[in-house]
């Protein structure tokens, strides 16, 4: 694994959107990061990396969506 990226919630510059907070622009984590449970989308913990944040809990986060990966 090359890196572990995290996102910080920012105003959503996209007009056409219906979420005003968007977490696209991750960056790099800088040490280890824990993968765990997120929970519902709704209520839960959002996304399964602690550190991470999630601008729009209508279609992200959750048990189903917790963490992308590919090589």
């Amino acid at each position: 694994m090359l890196t572990v990226n995290l996102a910080r919630t920012r105003a959503n510059p996209d007009v056409r959107s219906t979420s005003e907070l968007t977490g696209i622009d991750k960056v790099a984590a800088d040490e280890a990061v824990m993968v765990r449970a997120p929970g519902p989308m709704q209520g839960g913990l959002g996304s399964g990396l602690v550190g991470d944040t999630i601008g729009n809990h209508n279609f992200h986060g959750g048990d189903d969506q917790a963490v992308y990966a590919y090589s």
